[in-house]
């Protein structure tokens, strides 16, 4: 797709860029709707590793091949079923990439890079049940069935329809040292801002949560990929002591102080955002009809005043409780809740990874690295995100704060691997 760029140094110590591109999503990479049209499907193959359908060099023998009819294409065969839907017409899904930065060089070889960065998707993967019973016709009685449905024949449809959207915006910074006197590093910031109409994964059209598949603006919010801070970066410093360096050593000396390196990799980055929901064992007293689509719905709940992380009373995030269950409240039967998708942020990531090496010259050419590395190095928790369950048709007996009832579990159950040392060696030559 069309591209164009240009930058301009004014000096060897100054450099300006900026860039714009559009970027397709061809559709032979898409396993899920790849085989538009192809219309008949060879027989006998049962999945990997069974039996094929029948062997190239032999050619499809008879009954190898299914070719369509008209009564095994017809609608009627999938009445009363949860069926797939791809458009006729399906649009090119498509980015647009803008860049600016400026550069400049410091001494000691170091180089500072500032960005502004922005891109936007269009026609993105959005599916959801298009045979939901509208927002106007639910009813407090309504069941996971209804003749409300647009096409009552079918239970669910799960469209993948291409009218979702996203924007990133993100101010980034980089400082990196190149190697000199024994010393290199890369520091990279980023401030920045995702949003979309709904999250997919690889090619998959599926979305994280949507509640009302009329309304692809109501669904648009913070993306499950958003991350306001990121740090990270890596650093590695050679003791200037031994053979070949700045203090020259021999013998026992360079052999105990010699061929050190210190090597360290780190990040930092805020938490990813969630939606709280009503759900409790699948129940849905809406009436839409959509929780049998398997394809991203949440029932989601009403938020009363200002949803915070906050209690009213003394209240700190702890993986037992990470946020408020009060400000969210279970809608009537028969209506959708007001909620935003991905409301609130979960807990924050930071990670630390040593490396300590020293190599030993044992002939010419030939060396050995002995070294040690610890991934986590401070053991610190990285916590998954919380329960998002506000626990529909659930009764919580529950302490209460100068009378105001206590939230129920909003805990959090996960959390990434402890810290892990590890010994090795190398031989080089």
């Amino acid at each position: 797709m069309p591209r164009i760029g240009f930058s301009y140094s004014p000096n060897p110590k100054w450099a300006f860029r900026a860039s714009y591109g559009i970027s397709d999503a061809p559709w032979s990479t898409d396993p899920y709707s790849a085989a538009y049209g192809v219309g008949l499907n060879p027989q006998g193959s049962k999945g990997y590793g069974s039996t094929a359908a029948f062997q190239l060099e032999n050619g499809p023998g008879p009954g190898a091949v299914v070719y369509p009819t008209e009564a095994s294409l017809s609608n009627s065969q999938f009445n009363y079923q949860d069926v797939s839907y791809f458009p006729e017409h399906r649009p090119v899904t498509y980015y647009q990439e803008t860049l600016l930065s400026a550069q400049r060089e410091l001494p000691a070889q170091i180089l500072v890079d500032v960005s502004y960065v922005f891109t936007k998707g269009t026609h993105l993967g959005f599916e959801r049940d298009i045979n939901q019973v509208p927002a106007s016709k639910l009813s407090p009685s309504g069941t996971w069935y209804s003749s409300e449905s647009p096409y009552p024949l079918f239970n669910s449809i799960a469209g993948s329809l291409y009218d979702g959207y996203s924007n990133y915006n993100a101010f980034q910074l980089r400082v990196e040292k190149r190697l000199s006197h024994g010393l290199s590093f890369v520091f990279n910031y980023a401030l920045s801002k995702t949003m979309d109409s709904g999250t997919g994964s690889g090619n998959d059209t599926a979305v994280d949560v949507w509640q009302n598949a009329y309304n692809v603006s109501a669904n648009y919010g913070l993306s499950t990929l958003d991350v306001k801070n990121t740090i990270n970066g890596s650093a590695t410093y050679e003791l200037p002591f031994g053979h070949g360096k700045s203090f020259g050593l021999h013998g026992i000396a360079d052999e105990a102080l010699g061929g050190w390196r210190a090597t360290g990799v780190f990040q930092i980055h805020s938490g990813i955002p969630f939606t709280p929901n009503t759900s409790n064992d699948g129940q849905d007293l809406s009436g839409s009809g959509a929780n049998q689509c398997g394809c991203g719905y949440e029932w989601l709940p009403n938020v009363v005043g200002v949803p915070t992380y906050a209690h009213p009373k003394n209240f700190n995030p702890n993986v037992d409780q990470w946020y408020s269950y009060t400000p969210f409240v279970t809608p009537a039967n028969g209506t959708f809740g007001d909620e935003r998708r991905n409301l609130l942020i979960g807990p924050n990531w930071r990670n630390l990874d040593l490396s300590l090496a020293k190599t030993f010259r044992l002939i010419h050419g030939v060396n050995l690295e002995i070294r040690g590395d610890a991934n986590n190095a401070f053991n610190h928790p990285n916590f998954g995100q919380p329960a998002t369950s506000t626990g529909t048709g659930v009764t919580y007996n529950l302490p209460t704060i100068d009378g105001v009832p206590e939230a129920p579990p909003t805990q959090i159950t996960s959390a990434s691997g402890a810290r892990l040392i590890q010994l090795g060696g190398r031989f080089t030559f």
